[in-house]
């Protein structure tokens, strides 16, 4: 789900991307690899069709993160805590697999912006990207 670059996510043929801002580039890749778990549950929150939703990533400290609901980590408590608010809100469960680096291929592609790979792995997908909140990013980023 993220790069040095950026991140992105892949859910039903929707997706999004973007670059890191400043103040994030320092964070640890667990950060970078909860922070978009965090904008596709308040993006897709509210589509979900099924109560529990599993959420793939390849980084297995952000798997036992979601699973257990917990970490000793500030950044990280928070990012969580707003996972959890998108959770009550659009009344769904969740919990977190891991997936293997080379089969996180799509979220990969998105967060290096290779368009043209993106393209070949999700030709399903839709043309643009959803729009995140800016006030969403705003609130997540200005959190810690």
């Amino acid at each position: 789900m993220s790069g040095s670059l950026g991140f992105g996510a892949y859910f039903s043929g929707e997706w999004f991307s973007s670059s890191w801002v400043s103040s994030q580039t320092s964070h640890s890749i667990a950060y970078k690899e909860l922070f978009p778990v965090i904008i596709a549950a308040h993006v897709w929150g509210p589509h979900f069709t099924r109560p529990h939703v599993l959420f793939r990533t390849d980084n297995e400290a952000v798997v036992y993160i979601l699973n257990s609901g917990t970490s000793q980590i500030p950044v990280l408590k928070c990012l969580l805590c707003h996972l959890v608010a998108s959770a009550l809100c659009f009344n769904f469960s969740f919990s977190s697999q891991h997936v293997p680096g080379v089969h996180n291929c799509i979220a990969d592609a998105l967060s290096c912006f290779h368009w043209q790979e993106f393209r070949r792995l999700a030709p399903q997908a839709q043309v643009l990207p959803v729009s995140i909140p800016p006030q969403l990013l705003e609130e997540l980023i200005g959190s810690h």
